[in-house]
């Protein structure tokens, strides 16, 4: 039976609004990538100049694809959800503040890559969103507050262990940034490779059979 109380509100604007956010946020990343200008006293070569930009590149590409993992956990989570209350529509907006403010932390990664604060607070930028992230689910499938009251409690948990992917990948990233590790952000490249890992065949039965019931 669908739930009418008052405070419950419809989650198709929010989630307009995440698309557009994270959108932006994704797009803007590109413009860290700046091309060396060649002046009359110093031609750069082609192949010099694409050496240049290694870095920005693979900042670039460690950013984009963290961002499309929080899409798609994003994604994933507002399949379950049905509504959502004032709570969770402020959590919301929280997480959305750190999704626009991630090509900030980028460029300073990027500018300052031999600077393991700066690198901390890139990978800070993304245990925050986790726990977010993370926070959200929890609230909203505790007592099957926001989500279907059919939602299977082993499908609850393996999203919430998807939801911890990042942060314990900023964990790790962190650790390794306070020993002057700076490739240590490049770790959220392997990010993409939970959804290959953690998938098993008995559970995305479960996830199509809690559809399929749904449809009936």
């Amino acid at each position: 039976m669908e739930r009418t109380h008052p405070s419950l509100l419809n989650k198709g604007r929010i989630e307009n609004l995440s698309d557009s956010i994270f959108a932006f946020a994704m797009t803007l990343l590109v413009l860290n990538l700046e091309v060396p200008q060649p002046s009359a006293a110093l031609r750069l070569s082609m192949e010099s100049v694409l050496q240049s930009l290694n870095t920005d590149f693979m900042q670039y590409a460690v950013a984009f694809l963290a961002l499309a993992v929080f899409w798609t956990i994003h994604h994933r989570q507002f399949n379950y959800i049905t509504f959502i209350d004032m709570r969770m529509l402020w959590l919301n907006i929280i997480g959305l503040m750190l999704v626009a403010i991630v090509p900030f932390t980028t460029e300073l990664a990027d500018t300052y890559y031999n600077d393991r604060l700066a690198l901390i607070i890139f990978e800070s930028n993304f245990l925050l969103l986790g726990l977010i992230f993370y926070l959200q689910w929890t609230y909203a499938t505790m007592g099957h507050r926001l989500v279907d009251r059919d939602l299977n409690q082993e499908i609850a948990f393996y999203e919430s262990r998807m939801n911890m992917v990042v942060p314990a990948i900023s964990c790790a990233a962190i650790l390794l940034s306070t020993f002057d590790f700076y490739w240590s952000a490049y770790l959220y490249i392997l990010s993409p490779a939970a959804f290959i890992v953690f998938p098993r065949a008995r559970m995305n039965g479960k996830i199509r059979d809690f559809y399929r019931q749904k449809k009936h």
